[in-house]
């Protein structure tokens, strides 16, 4: 996030905020950050959603044709990205 938040203030992007999300087991947590002040990066811990919460998607699940071509199609993430490495629309 917080690579993220250096290539947009490279970038002259006025009041710039991201969000991301932890996903941890059948945790899953959602994150602001901002640079508000000078040098200080807040990270804001805005919900957190536990298993018991989660049975509501783990119902809706079905195991169809499409599934299992949709599951065929994902791959390891090998690298994560860099400042360096991230690049916008139009660059």
């Amino acid at each position: 996030m917080k690579a993220m938040l250096d290539s947009m203030v490279n970038r002259y992007v006025p009041d710039p905020v991201v969000f991301g999300v932890l996903v941890e087991g059948y945790t899953m947590r959602a994150y602001k950050m901002d640079l508000e002040y000078d040098g200080v990066y807040t990270d804001l811990l805005i919900c957190v959603l536990v298993e018991g919460s989660l049975q509501l998607f783990k119902s809706d699940r079905v195991k169809n044709e499409a599934s299992i071509l949709r599951k065929k199609w994902s791959r390891p993430t090998a690298l994560y990205p860099t400042s360096s490495s991230i690049q916008f629309a139009g660059e």
